[in-house]
């Protein structure tokens, strides 16, 4: 079962406690999470409260966005929503109404194009790409789509002991976690193991020895092409 967060900003009120609320969220598995502006409504005890502007809620979204993954397609609440949280169609009925029934101009996979995707990329400097899964000094975390890239934070790893296999065991699910909620990795290599839990978690993987973000874009189309075949 996917579960979406609904988080109502209010500014002044709660916008600096957002992200703690996000990364909470997230730990305990919440797939997606978004975040609501406030509607004041005359008559109600949040009717003298301003709504965020724009720019605010944008901001708010691309802090949190390197802890989870950010619903930005939502543009107020809806009855007529149609499909599925990981398959909304509602872009296929959008003609319906007095002049008939018919496919809109801009679907599901036409919307895709314009999100971004979180790309995890093992890399010290972000020059290059220098670390495997296991044994990297840092992923640095991105938001692209396909054609830009957005330095969003570094995460660190420790790295500077010799492992046993129980420490290495946790080494790894340390890493899994650390790229948790990005929508690709890439690394220089990476074991069976790790693969194979990235794949569980939906996450693309792309294995490269070069410059940095070349590979990180190449991972990002990747990732916006599996996600716009599902239908996100």
């Amino acid at each position: 079962m996917l579960v979406k967060v609904n988080i109502v900003m209010i500014p002044e009120i709660n916008q600096d406690h957002i992200p703690d609320l996000v990364r909470k969220v997230r730990s305990l598995g919440a797939h997606i999470v978004n975040i609501l502006p406030l509607i004041p409504v005359e008559g109600t005890k949040f009717a003298d409260l301003r709504a965020p502007t724009p720019e605010e809620r944008r901001k708010l979204m691309d802090d949190c966005s390197a802890d989870a993954k950010m619903m930005r397609h939502c543009k107020q609440c809806r009855a007529d929503a149609i499909g599925m949280l990981s398959d909304d169609r509602s872009a296929e009925f959008a003609g319906c109404g007095k002049k008939g029934c018919g496919p809109a101009k801009e679907r599901v996979s036409d919307i895709m194009e314009k999100e971004e995707v979180k790309v995890a990329a093992a890399s010290s400097d972000g020059k290059s790409i220098d670390g495997g899964f296991g044994n990297t000094e840092a992923f640095r975390i991105y938001a692209s789509d396909g054609e830009t890239a957005r330095f969003l934070r570094e995460v660190r790893m420790d790295t500077g002991t010799q492992l046993s296999m129980g420490d290495h065991a946790d080494h790894v699910s340390r890493s899994v976690e650390a790229v948790r909620g990005s929508d690709a990795v890439v690394v220089r290599e990476i074991g069976h193991r790790p693969a194979d839990e990235l794949e569980r978690l939906g996450i693309i993987l792309e294995i490269s020895k070069g410059d940095a973000l070349t590979a990180v874009l190449k991972a990002a189309a990747r990732a916006r092409k599996a996600l716009s075949g599902k239908g996100v």
